[in-house]
């Protein structure tokens, strides 16, 4: 899993962490921070029912975790849905990033190819994988 290291609120950009190792999965996400805070501490709380948080109508979320089982999206419904498709990605450069994969790109050059199309994207890359490899490179 893969993601740009750019964040932006309002007029501001700066570098952030958008993936998150979580016990055996990778959580990455997109969205309005609070949305993604709740998320991702629901999560490292092994994602229970009775932990699950409320969302503001404010709130906005597109969640992709990878599992040794598989990769599912997630939402403020907190509903996991499936996907079988080879890529996915999420966020503001997830168009790109998709058009790059398919061309032949590899995770590290479909990043850098959607930095220079996306003006929300940038600031680098980060690269993780389930069996504990990470590579980060910030500009």
């Amino acid at each position: 899993m893969g993601s740009d290291l750019q964040a932006t609120h309002g007029d501001l950009k700066y570098t952030a962490r958008k993936i998150y190792p979580i016990g055996r999965a990778l959580v990455g996400a997109a969205g309005t921070v609070t949305a993604i805070c709740k998320f991702i501490r629901w999560m490292e709380g092994g994602g229970k029912n009775k932990l699950r948080p409320t969302f503001e109508k404010r709130d906005s979320l597109s969640a992709m975790v990878l599992t040794p089982s598989g990769i599912f999206m997630y939402d403020t419904s907190l509903e996991p849905d499936e996907i079988d498709d080879v890529f996915v990605a999420v966020g503001s450069g997830s168009a790109a990033a998709l058009g790059a994969l398919h061309a032949g790109a590899d995770v590290q050059n479909a990043i850098r190819i959607t930095c220079r199309l996306d003006a929300n994207c940038g600031r680098g890359y980060e690269i993780y994988t389930l069996g504990g490899r990470h590579v980060r490179e910030e500009e």
